[in-house]
């Protein structure tokens, strides 16, 4: 579809307001009753947007262009006005109104930092694609740009953003970072047409290439569809329980792995606050695996090792023995195809086949004695008579030092299954044994500070049963 000579004017004035030093440009901002083409801000030291110049784009002159223009710069009270056609561009000065040289422009930072203004502009940038793409391939597309905007900084060549001009030539550089970050995308399945795409990483050049918040606007990308079965973003509550009952154990902060990592929310947010120096993690579903390694390059954290494999399966990694502290929020609901070769080293596979057994068969096998699990899990795993086995061979492995009973609504809308997160210590003696154990239960997800504060005090000696 051919661009019109106006849109085309528009796009380019964009590029070249962000090469003069104005971050931030604008379409659609409303003054009055209307509204200029553009609105161009630098950033202060905080970080805040300061306006400059408004902006009118025309195809030919227009003998009340330049009125509606000044009412523009007097309602949003910008310093310097701009009118742009095809074969000129006219500065104003914007108290008189009077014409000026070009002026020069000094954004005291080059990028947004403030976490919810990087949340506002990645909706605002999707907003521009609305109806031209699946609202499905938002978070795809997220992530695979904030990706390309990571290399190119990386490359110290982020000018190379705005030359962005095609959906091919957007490819092509996915390709390029792809293969310097080693991450496998083996499928773009939807396409921009090039206004489309052109506005939308225009709007997004304002973002930091690296910046923690990257992490929530890629997710809340994928919160806009219903995820499958077992790949959701684990939320804020659960996180924060995972992350106070870790903060309470004594593990090697180099030696942790997580089972089955999803999105990494869970892994992401233990090794922020526990200083994990190497967290292991590995995720089954290739493209969820692939979307968890390009949020670690984004938020710059080094410290997540994922693996796009199947930890029930045999892995290098995972050996018996190996990790100090093992992480398992497993998928609830599905069943698992065990080959027959590998049924044999499962001691709860033999009489069934149940995913649950085996997450928590492989969890005790890897940590090493003396080393904590911290899993979720149904709580038909404590008290179905089905699962009798599975109790054994967790009394008979491990020490259990808490049980937190959660409220039924915790995993919703995904799930009502009722839950219980599980601390484990594994036996260094077979004879090992432990007088008590923490039992909680919340009511609601408001109860889980006060639970942690309660297992802490436990651990230190100082607290019965809560």
């Amino acid at each position: 579809m051919e661009l019109s000579l106006e849109r085309k004017l528009l796009n380019q004035t964009e590029k070249e307001l962000k090469h003069k030093g104005l971050p931030i440009v604008k379409r659609d901002v409303k003054i009055g009753r209307g509204g200029p083409d553009l609105v161009g801000y630098t950033l202060d030291n905080d970080g805040n947007e300061e306006v400059q110049v408004v902006v009118e784009v025309k195809e030919k002159p227009e003998p009340a262009a330049q009125q509606q223009l000044m009412k523009y710069v007097q309602g949003i009270k910008a310093p310097y006005a701009l009118l742009v056609f095809p074969d000129n561009k006219y500065w104003f000065e914007g108290n008189t109104f009077l014409p000026i040289n070009e002026p020069e422009f000094e954004s005291k930072q080059l990028f947004i930092t403030k976490d919810d203004l990087i949340e506002r502009t990645g909706w605002e940038a999707l907003e521009g694609i609305r109806g031209y793409l699946p609202s499905e391939q938002y978070g795809k597309v997220m992530a695979h740009s904030l990706l390309v905007r990571a290399y190119l900084s990386a490359q110290n060549q982020i000018d190379r953003w705005v030359k962005i001009e095609n959906f091919q030539h957007f490819k092509d550089m996915l390709l390029e970072a792809s293969k310097f970050y080693r991450v496998d995308i083996q499928h773009v399945n939807y396409e921009l047409q090039s206004e489309q795409l052109v506005t939308f990483l225009n709007k997004l050049s304002v973002l930091p290439p690296i910046h923690s918040a990257l992490r929530w606007l890629i997710m809340k990308c994928f919160e806009v569809n219903k995820p499958i079965i077992g790949q959701f973003n684990a939320p804020t509550h659960l996180r924060e329980l995972y992350v106070g009952l870790v903060k309470q154990l004594d593990f090697e902060k180099g030696s942790v792995v997580d089972l089955a990592s999803g999105y990494g929310s869970i892994a992401f947010d233990v090794i922020e606050a526990n200083n994990i120096l190497n967290l292991v993690g590995f995720e089954v579903y290739h493209e969820t695996c692939i979307i968890s390694k390009i949020i670690a390059i984004v938020t710059g954290i080094n410290a997540f090792e994922v693996n796009c494999a199947d930890s029930i399966r045999e892995q290098e990694q995972l050996q018996t023995n190996t990790f100090s502290l093992t992480l398992l929020d497993p998928p609830l609901a599905g069943k698992y195809d065990l080959p027959e070769e590998i049924r044999s080293n499962y001691i709860l596979a033999q009489k069934r086949v149940d995913l649950t057994d085996l997450f928590i068969e492989k969890a005790v096998n890897v940590t090493k004695p003396g080393g904590y699990i911290v899993m979720l899990t149904p709580e038909s795993t404590l008290f179905s008579e089905k699962y009798g086995n599975t109790r054994e061979f967790i009394k008979e492995k491990t020490i259990i030092e808490s049980i937190v009973s959660l409220p039924p609504h915790t995993l919703k809308p995904y799930t009502s299954v009722k839950l219980s997160v599980l601390v484990l210590r594994k036996k260094k003696e077979e004879n090992e044994s432990a007088d008590e154990v923490f039992l909680a239960r919340a009511d609601s997800v408001e109860d889980f500070k006060d639970i942690v504060k309660g297992f802490s005090q436990w651990k230190k000696g100082g607290l019965p049963n809560g």
